[in-house]
């Protein structure tokens, strides 16, 4: 069973096969339907920088806690926010800088 509809972005997730626990701060379909999810690790490390984001299938995700981290204007489609991407991808032209 897949957890597509399990994890959301802004969820803290747990990967099954190495441990790592991060927030999903991103979600990757492919033509052959195969979903991954882009963690972000919540400590920072060493020299307090923060980690790269590290892709995990979501078939091996398991939700820690739902909306660990609240996304602001979820409800709005993404080429409608005010930082997001325009339609075809550009930055929108009205949105704040």
């Amino acid at each position: 069973m897949s957890n597509a509809k399990v994890v959301e972005l802004g969820d803290r997730v747990k990967d099954q096969v190495t441990g790592f626990v991060g927030i999903a701060m991103g979600r990757s379909e492919f033509i052959n339907k195969c979903e991954r999810f882009a963690l972000q690790d919540e400590k920072l490390d060493k020299d307090n920088k923060v980690r790269d984001l590290v892709w995990f299938d979501v078939e091996q995700l398991v939700v820690v806690k739902k909306g660990a981290l609240p996304i602001p204007n979820k409800s709005v489609p993404i080429a409608e926010r005010p930082n997001g991407p325009g339609l075809n991808g550009s930055r929108r032209s009205d949105a704040p800088r």
